[in-house]
């Protein structure tokens, strides 16, 4: 699903479930945890749950699945592989230090909108707006004032996408 990964798996019956581990390796031998899905107990219905890895590695994972009873017994999965080719987009701010305005281009970036958020050097939020893609990937904030000179910090969200960058406004 563009760079996460959706995990899904069913059971056909449950006796004392507590929860699943999802784990990732890069190389199919150290495993981490990267979610934890809750169980449904005991029952005798099938369910299907699913999970998302939402940063996958570049290149090839691999993953299992942990089942935990309530008494902390556990039995682990057979291993799935992944090999993920991640969109690798890239960001500029433009000029930096800038003076009046502050401008970014984005490309390789397959989501129809991001959001864009300006912080000064406190955390505090300066500027934000939805800003939707376009073809050229040229864009500049729809800043409502000039803004101080200072540090400031760009974080755009969008889908897969979180990158904050320094813009020093003079």
């Amino acid at each position: 699903n563009k760079n996460s990964v959706l995990i899904t798996w069913t059971t056909a019956a449950e006796q004392n479930n507590s929860h699943f581990d999802i784990e990732r390796s890069a190389d199919g031998k150290q495993y981490s945890k990267i979610t934890t899905v809750q169980g449904n107990g005991t029952t005798s219905l099938s369910h299907t749950y699913q999970a998302y890895d939402d940063k996958p590695l570049n290149g090839l994972n691999y993953y299992r699945i942990k089942q935990y009873d309530a008494d902390g017994k556990y039995a682990i999965s057979d291993v799935r592989s992944l090999k993920m080719t991640l969109q690798n987009y890239v960001l500029k701010v433009y000029p930096n230090p800038a003076h009046s305005g502050i401008s970014f281009t984005l490309s390789n970036y397959n989501g129809t909108a991001l959001t864009a958020m300006l912080h000064d050097v406190s955390g505090k939020t300066v500027h934000e707006e939805l800003i939707q893609m376009n073809a050229a990937g040229n864009y500049k904030l729809n800043l409502k004032s000039k803004l101080p000179a200072g540090v400031y910090f760009l974080k755009l969200k969008g889908d897969a996408l979180s990158e904050n960058i320094k813009v020093v406004v003079q």
